[in-house]
C-alpha cells in the first residue's frame, strides 16, 4: 500500500503548468451528464490546465472503481492521512502545512472559494487522500500490488490504462471538456 500511495503522489505531483482563467461556478466538463465546475477542481487542484485534466482522470478512476464495487470508508481515509503524515494529529493546521509546504497554495485556494483556510484545508486533506484510496484500490484490484523490482513496468501499464479510459469516455462522449 505504500508504494501505492507514493505512486499515487508522484503522479499528482508530475504535473504541469498552463492556468486557465475560470469563475467558480463555470462549467470546465461535463461527466456522465453531470456539470464539473471550477469550484469541484479547486477543492484539491489549482485550475491549471494538467490539474483539470488529472482531476478529470481522478473522476473516472473512481467512477471505474465504484463500478468495480470498490468502496472507500472514513476510516480508511483516516488511515491515509496517518500513513501519509505520521505526525499530522500532533500538529497544528498552519504548523502542518508550513511542514509540507502547502501554506500559499491553501491560502490561495481558500481566498477563491470564499471559505477559511482552516475549512479548505480539511476539504483539501479528506478529498486528496478519499482520491488516493480509490485510484489505489483500483489500481491494486486491476494490476495487483506494485513490485519493487519491475514497478516502472508497473506504473507504466497504470499510466497507460489512465490514458486509455480517459480517451475512450472522451470518444464516447461519457466526458466532454469545455475549456481549450
Amino acid at each position: 500500500m505504500r508504494n501505492l500511495l507514493l505512486l499515487s503522489i508522484f503522479l499528482f505531483v508530475l504535473i504541469g503548468c498552463s492556468t486557465q482563467t475560470f469563475d467558480n461556478e463555470d462549467a470546465i466538463a461535463v461527466f456522465n451528464g453531470e456539470e464539473i465546475k471550477a469550484q469541484d477542481v479547486l477543492k484539491v487542484n489549482s485550475l491549471e490546465e494538467n490539474y483539470i485534466i488529472n482531476y478529470l482522470k481522478d473522476e473516472i478512476l473512481i467512477y471505474e472503481a465504484q463500478k468495480l464495487g470498490i468502496k472507500i470508508t472514513d476510516a480508511e481515509i483516516e488511515e491515509y492521512k496517518r500513513t501519509a503524515f505520521p505526525s499530522y494529529d500532533l500538529m497544528e493546521t498552519h504548523e502542518f502545512l508550513e511542514t509540507i509546504g502547502y501554506t500559499e497554495f491553501v491560502e490561495q485556494q481558500a481566498s477563491m472559494l470564499g471559505v477559511t483556510e482552516k475549512e479548505y484545508f480539511e476539504t483539501w486533506f479528506h478529498e486528496t487522500h478519499k482520491r488516493s484510496a480509490f485510484r489505489d484500490k483500483y489500481f491494486e484490484q486491476k494490476f495487483g500490488e506494485p513490485n519493487y523490482d519491475k514497478f516502472e513496468e508497473w506504473a507504466d501499464k497504470v499510466a497507460g490504462h489512465t490514458d486509455a479510459l480517459f480517451n475512450d469516455y472522451q470518444a464516447n462522449e461519457t466526458l466532454i471538456i469545455l475549456f481549450n
